[in-house]
């Protein structure tokens, strides 16, 4: 039971970096899908500030696993960028199809 916990202990860091970087990922696609010019912006900045401040700012676990946080930052981009075009389109699609009743007053 012990070494039980003892491992799930140190994974926790690596975790954590992997959170940072999907809650980074997740902001930029959601910027993505009004403001294309801001999401990269967004993206440089974020991955810019989080290396080269992030012991400053109390995020040591970014600069001890970056492979973790930016495995997070790619992932969650790259699917919420995708994403956003392929759910568009089926929302428009299922909003089509809708059968269309008359408005009664």
């Amino acid at each position: 039971m012990i070494e039980l916990l003892a491992e799930i202990l140190s994974n926790y860091a690596k975790v954590h970096a992997v959170e940072m970087g999907l809650l980074l990922g997740l902001f930029v696609a959601f910027a993505y899908r009004d403001h294309e010019g801001v999401a990269y912006a967004l993206l440089f900045f974020g991955v810019f500030f989080a290396f080269f401040n992030a012991a400053h700012i109390g995020w040591e676990e970014i600069n001890r696993y970056p492979l973790y946080f930016l495995s997070g930052v790619y992932v969650t981009t790259v699917l919420g960028m995708v994403g956003v075009p392929i759910f568009g389109r089926l929302r428009d699609r299922l909003v089509r199809d809708l059968p269309r009743r008359p408005v009664e007053s």
